[in-house]
């Protein structure tokens, strides 16, 4: 009688991936398929990340998406400066004060050069977060103040 071992088969964990996707693990750091844990954390473009199975089609899927094995390189990002929104407003004050250092007058004053807003509206807006942040951006700040027996602002360029 024939003596038989039964025990449990594995395949292989190379089995069902593509030269090309070997070639982009050994990108990640990772020089055979075998390395590969059977979850690992999966990164997106934005730097996010999740748990995520490691086989031959969910390495092929998150390859699809976007997703690498590596944490993206954010020093690049780092030595952009940080894009502020310019809301109208502040768009409107940097054209107004053009190449001038400082601009002096009421909020009606600023009103009437600008346009379709009220002076209170105006003055208050002036003194919104978004706005102050806008405009510190590109270097104006709005300073409030008093002037003989009215208020003033005045827009100073740093």
């Amino acid at each position: 009688m024939e003596r038989r071992q039964f025990g449990l088969v594995s395949q292989q964990p190379t089995q069902g991936f593509s030269l090309e996707d070997r070639r982009w693990l050994q990108t990640q750091g990772i020089d055979r398929p075998e390395q590969l844990p059977r979850m690992s954390l999966w990164y997106r473009p934005d730097g996010s990340s999740s748990m995520g199975h490691s086989d031959a089609y969910h390495v092929a899927r998150y390859r699809q998406r976007g997703m690498t094995l590596k944490a993206p390189i954010s020093a690049a990002l780092e030595h952009q400066p940080a894009r502020v929104p310019m809301p109208s407003i502040a768009r409107q004050v940097v054209s107004l004060l053009g190449q001038q250092q400082r601009w002096e007058g009421s909020a009606s004053e600023l009103a009437a050069m600008i346009g379709n807003r009220t002076p209170t509206g105006l003055s208050r807006l002036l003194g919104t977060p978004k706005v102050t942040t806008a405009l510190g951006a590109v270097g104006i700040t709005v300073y409030r103040g008093y002037k003989e027996h009215g208020r003033t602002l005045r827009l100073v360029r740093r």
